[in-house]
């Protein structure tokens, strides 16, 4: 699946003066998207809490078998390009830059056909927001143990910047990354878990929030 990933430039209208920001996905191109049949929609992967498209790397030559299959990298996190982050620490990424980062992506980057989100963690969080936001590109959401159901991060707002970056740091620390690669994914097991039903390849999702 790495192999296969690539950087495109996407524009956020919603940053002051639009940048473009080169967005990491693994999905097909537009042309290669037009061969799937008409009335399959495209399935966009989004990843869960510093995390990036590879989460999906069993799920997606499952999906993209069957229908145009995008795993996205959210602006500020993954292979996608956080530099212009990194040089203004003072400027946050807001959900509605999130919410408008990807809708530029699929303007620009798919066929415009009717979009399933599947979202992992907070990535159901951004998927539940986007829906909410541009319900007219999507056709539904698929939660996987999604964190989507409280208001906001609870007692971690008030924490100091210094400290959240220190967990960020922690969570990117090569042990526990390899701790959780050798991890069963959630798919394989108890709740969300995805398992055969009925005969030959086709595979439908246990214990999935539809909304």
């Amino acid at each position: 699946m790495a192999t296969n990933m690539r950087r495109v430039p996407v524009t956020i209208s919603t940053i002051p003066g639009s940048p473009e920001v080169a967005t990491a996905f693994v999905g097909p191109t537009r042309d290669e998207a037009s061969r799937y049949p008409k009335d399959a929609p495209s399935i966009v992967l989004l990843h869960g809490f510093d995390s990036s498209c590879m989460e999906w790397r069993r799920l997606y030559p499952l999906l993209a078998a069957a229908a145009p299959t995008y795993a996205l990298d959210l602006v500020g996190w993954g292979f996608t390009d956080s530099s212009l982050f990194q040089s203004d620490p003072s400027l946050v990424i807001r959900p509605e830059d999130k919410a408008a980062h990807m809708r530029a992506f699929l303007e620009a980057h798919t066929d415009g056909r009717p979009v399933v989100l599947v979202g992992a963690s907070l990535g159901g969080a951004k998927a539940l927001d986007f829906a909410h936001t541009y319900p007219e590109l999507v056709k539904g959401v698929v939660l996987i143990d999604g964190q989507g159901f409280i208001d906001g991060i609870g007692k971690m707002s008030t924490a100091p910047r210094w400290l959240l970056w220190l967990g960020v740091k922690v969570l990117q620390s090569v042990p526990l990354r390899q701790a959780a690669n050798k991890a069963r994914p959630p798919w394989g097991r108890g709740r969300g878990s995805y398992r055969a039903r009925g005969t030959g390849d086709r595979r439908k999702p246990y214990g999935c929030s539809h909304t």
